[in-house]
């Protein structure tokens, strides 16, 4: 989803530069909650597929490490098994 709202950010940046709602990438099926941040902030994050933007407190350690702090934000990378299925699955991923 997160890849679709830069898509369209991207669009409108000569616009409006400003900080974008992105939806946190935990690992939690109901989580719908929103980060706030530059799209080109997104892009550095997402250039490795095993990282992710997520909440503080949602991370999952049995199955990510936490990389960096962000504002309000934590990017995560994915433990081997979970960085399989990450790259495997990246949406980035040419075939």
């Amino acid at each position: 989803m997160n890849e679709r709202v830069k898509d369209v950010s991207d669009a409108f940046s000569a616009v409006d530069p400003s900080p974008i709602e992105f939806v946190c990438e935990c690992g939690r099926r109901d989580c719908t909650a929103e980060i706030a941040f530059a799209a080109s902030e997104y892009e550095l994050i997402r250039r490795d597929p095993t990282h992710f933007v997520v909440l503080p407190d949602h991370v999952i350690p049995e199955i990510e490490t936490v990389v960096r702090d962000g504002d309000g934000y934590v990017v995560v990378e994915k433990l081997p098994g979970e960085r399989e299925i990450a790259v495997e699955t990246d949406p980035r991923r040419r075939s």
